[in-house]
C-alpha cells in the first residue's frame, strides 16, 4: 500500500452543517467542506444526522453523538504531536458546529481556529495523514511531498520527531528543501536528487551533491558559505563548544612557551555533540577536506566514532577524514573526555568558584565525586543530588580563563601538560604535513 500527500491542508473546524448538507447534495462541495467531512468521518459521525435535528430527542441523540464522535477521535490521535496530549470536543447549536481542541498545557477549550498556526498544521496533517490511509497505514510505504513547508524552524524539528513515529512500522520517503528538515542524526538516511543526461538520480552519496543541494546542507550543519572553515583545508571536528574553548587556551599556552599545539591552519569546529560529528564530517568530505573528528571516549563517542567509519570511513576511502577517539589519542584507557586532561581537583575548585552561593546555600564546602565514569558526569551528578543545576558550558569558558592567564606552562599542571602535548602531537602526525611542505 503506497499513501502519497502533497497537499495540506489546514481543518476548518467551525461550519455551518446546513450550507454544507446542500452543498453536499447539489455537488458543489468546497475543499473546506471536503477536509471538514474528512474530520465527520474520522470521528465516525453522519452529516445526515447532525442536520436532522427537529425534536428535543434528536437535539438529545446529536449532544450524545458529538461527545461520542469526539471521544473516538481523541482515542485515535491524542499524543501524536510529540509530548502534548490533545483532547477534541464538539458543539453543536443550531445549525453551527464548533471544534474545540485542549492539551496538557491550556486545559481550557479553545476553538481550533484560535489555536495557533503551527498546532492547527500539526492537528490538520495527522488527521488528514490517517484519512488518507484508511487506516492501513501500518506496513504502507508513505510518500510526502515537502511537508512542513510553511512551518516555522522549531515546528519543522517538531515534524521531524512526528514523522520518526509515522516510520516506526513503515518506510517514509519525503522530499524537501528545507534545512530543519534534514534529521542529522541519521546522516545515512539523507539522499540526494541528481538530474543527470539519462534522467534523474537518487544517491546517498553527498560528495556528488548539486549546488542547490548542498547549499541546504550546508544550511542544515549551520554553515554560511562564507564561514572559515569552508576555505580551510584542515578542519578538528571537536564535540562541543566546551572542547573548543579548552583546546583552544591550551593550545596557545603551549605555543607561548615555543612547544608544539595545534598547527597554526588547522581550525577547530564544535559538532554540537558526538552525533552531530558525524554528519559535520560527512559533509566536509564531500569538500574533499581534511579533517580529524575527535570523539569523548564514552559510550556515546564510541558509537559515534563507530557509525562515522563505518558509513562513511569505508565507502570514501580516499578521503583525508578520520576518527578519533580522546582515551587514544592521549594513552589512557577507560571513559576520558576533555575535562579529564585536568587533575580532578583542578576543576572541581573551578565548579566552586562558579557556584560558590548555591553550594553555600546547600551547606557544602567540598565536592566530593563517585564513580569512575568521565569527571564531567561524576561533577553533574553530584551537583544534582545537591538540587544545583549546573552549566558544563560555564565552567569550560572559567576554565579557559584560568589557563589563559598563565603566563608560564609550569603553572599547567604536570599530567595535564604532558596529555595535551601527547593529544597535540597525535593530531600532527594525523594530519601529517601540509600540501605545500609536502610538495
Amino acid at each position: 500500500t503506497f499513501v502519497y500527500m502533497n497537499y495540506y491542508r489546514i481543518f476548518t473546524g467551525t461550519m455551518q452543517l446546513d450550507k454544507i448538507h446542500n452543498r453536499k447534495n447539489q455537488g458543489d462541495l468546497t475543499e473546506a467542506d471536503k477536509t471538514f467531512l474528512m474530520l465527520l468521518d474520522l470521528s465516525e459521525l453522519d452529516l445526515d444526522e447532525l442536520v436532522q435535528v427537529d425534536s428535543a430527542a434528536e437535539i438529545s441523540q446529536r449532544h450524545y453523538d458529538l461527545e461520542n464522535g469526539a471521544t473516538v477521535l481523541t482515542a485515535k490521535f491524542s499524543n501524536h504531536l510529540g509530548q502534548l496530549n490533545y483532547e477534541v470536543a464538539y458543539r453543536a447549536e443550531g445549525s453551527l458546529f464548533v471544534t474545540y481542541v485542549k492539551d496538557d498545557q491550556n486545559s481550557a477549550l479553545v476553538e481550533l481556529e484560535e489555536r495557533s498556526r503551527g498546532f492547527q498544521w500539526f492537528f490538520s496533517f495527522d488527521l488528514m495523514f490517517m484519512h488518507g490511509s484508511k487506516n492501513t497505514f501500518k506496513g504502507s510505504v508513505i510518500l510526502l511531498d515537502e511537508p512542513g513547508l510553511h512551518l516555522h524552524p522549531e515546528a519543522q524539528e517538531k515534524l521531524l520527531r512526528l514523522l520518526e513515529e509515522y516510520a516506526n512500522q513503515n518506510i517514509l520517503l519525503y522530499t524537501t528543501h528545507l534545512p530543519f528538515m534534514i534529521d542529522l542524526d541519521y546522516p545515512d538516511r539523507i539522499h540526494v536528487l541528481k538530474e543527470t543526461e539519462k534522467g534523474v538520480v537518487v544517491t546517498n552519496d553527498l560528495t556528488e551533491s548539486p549546488p542547490d543541494a548542498k547549499l541546504v546542507l550546508q544550511a542544515a550543519l549551520g554553515m554560511n558559505a562564507a564561514q572559515k572553515f569552508l576555505v580551510e583545508r584542515r578542519n578538528l571536528i571537536v564535540e562541543g563548544v566546551d572542547d573548543f574553548y579548552v583546546l583552544t587556551a591550551i593550545s596557545n599556552l603551549l605555543r607561548q612557551n615555543e612547544e608544539e599545539g595545534l598547527p597554526r591552519d588547522v581550525l577547530i569546529t564544535p559538532g554540537g555533540g558526538a552525533s552531530q560529528v558525524v554528519p559535520l564530517a560527512a559533509f566536509m568530505i564531500g569538500q574533499k577536506f581534511d579533517v580529524i573528528a575527535l570523539f569523548d571516549s564514552d559510550r556515546e563517542g564510541r558509537r559515534a566514532k563507530k557509525k562515522l567509519t563505518n558509513k562513511w570511513l569505508t565507502r570514501y576511502t580516499k578521503s583525508h577524514t578520520r576518527a578519533m577517539l580522546l582515551g587514544d589519542a592521549v594513552n589512557v584507557s577507560g571513559d576520558f573526555a576533555l575535562e579529564d586532561l585536568f587533575p580532578e581537583n583542578f576543576v572541581t575548585d573551578i565548579v566552586k568558584e562558579v557556584y560558590s552561593k548555591e553550594l553555600a546555600d546547600a551547606g557544602i564546602e567540598e565536592i566530593k565525586l563517585k564513580g569512575k565514569d568521565i569527571l564531567w558526569r561524576r561533577i553533574k551528578r553530584f551537583m544534582e543530588e545537591q538540587n544545583i543545576e549546573i552549566d558544563k558550558l560555564l565552567i569550560a569558558k572559567r576554565l579557559q580563563k584560568k589557563v589563559s592567564t598563565m603566563e608560564n606552562i609550569s603553572e599547567l599542571p604536570e599530567e595535564t601538560k604532558e596529555k595535551a602535548i601527547r593529544l597535540f602531537q597525535k593530531i600532527r602526525n594525523t594530519f601529517g604535513k601540509k600540501d605545500t611542505e609536502s610538495s
